[in-house]
């Protein structure tokens, strides 16, 4: 059993940067994840972020590999595809797993232990509050972690929130018509696309 002041259960780009700016203030940090080492960065998402969120969080713009794009502006259409409005705002199109990265390697330039493949299988619940995880080691082992604060960044699976004791506020379920299903589809083309 390990003890950590804080826990943040997944390693997307909310659990890398709260692992990151607690670890960097000198805390004690566990970052775990389920996904294996070499997939933590890699997500299914639209890859596209507005500038001014690297601005409010004093982050560095993408560069290198890590940039796809820069945009001005999105173009929504509508359903029959016949009318169209541009959204302006400048942004980028991210290598999502290259971002990824690079917010997983600021969280452990900081000394944040990381545990990949661990599957989180129940918050520990002590006198009304949470007092760390359990969950399943990448050796298949059992494993115990207490802390101080748990954070659950797992996402939509809210694997530490929808485990909780039935009678606590914030353990309400999301309701069916309160999600979305999301397809995504990528086609590499031989035509180029003014993304400017």
């Amino acid at each position: 059993m390990g003890t950590y002041d804080v826990i943040v259960v997944g390693a997307g780009t909310a659990g890398c940067y709260a692992s990151y700016l607690i670890g960097r203030g000198g805390l004690k940090v566990a970052l775990l994840e389920r996904k294996g080492f070499n997939d933590i960065g890699y997500k299914v998402c639209g890859d596209a972020i507005g500038k001014h969120h690297f601005d409010n969080l004093g982050l560095s713009y993408p560069s290198g590999e890590e940039l796809d794009c820069v945009f001005s502006g999105v173009k929504i259409y509508s359903p029959n595809e016949e009318h169209s409005i541009i959204v302006p705002g400048e942004g980028f199109g991210v290598n999502r797993k290259a971002f990824g990265r690079r917010l997983l390697n600021m969280a452990l330039d900081v000394g944040v232990d990381l545990f990949p493949s661990f599957h989180v299988s129940k918050p520990l619940v002590e006198g009304g509050f949470v007092v760390g995880v359990e969950g399943i080691d990448r050796e298949g082992h059992t494993i115990q972690l207490k802390s101080n604060v748990v954070i659950d960044a797992s996402g939509f699976s809210s694997i530490v929130r929808s485990r909780l004791p039935f009678d606590w506020w914030i353990n309400e379920q999301i309701k069916g018509e309160d999600t979305n299903i999301c397809y995504r589809e990528i086609v590499e083309t031989k035509v180029e696309f003014d993304t400017k």
